[in-house]
């Protein structure tokens, strides 16, 4: 999904699997805003690396990243995992 909505295309620090990890780390944690997210990625910066993180960034990258990078793709991923999910719960 990443290639097709080309996803990475011009991306230099915040590639989309370390965007969706910020956001689901953030969801995960309870943070309220992107700020949160980033402060508490500060915080926890010596464990980063075992928690899947290459590099944090700031909030305001992580603000540009939900501007432009397209939707879909993590429309996508959930919708893949649901229908993963679906039939162990019917």
């Amino acid at each position: 999904m990443v290639k097709q909505y080309k996803g990475d295309w011009h991306v230099k620090n915040l590639t989309s699997y370390n965007h969706l990890l910020h956001l689901l780390f953030g969801q995960l944690t309870g943070c309220d805003s992107l700020r949160d997210i980033c402060l508490c990625l500060e915080a926890h910066s010596k464990i980063l690396y075992h928690l899947g993180f290459r590099n944090t960034v700031n909030h305001t990258s992580l603000s540009r990243a939900n501007e432009s990078r397209d939707y879909r793709i993590f429309e996508g991923l959930g919708f893949y995992l649901i229908g993963l999910v679906r039939p162990m719960y019917s």
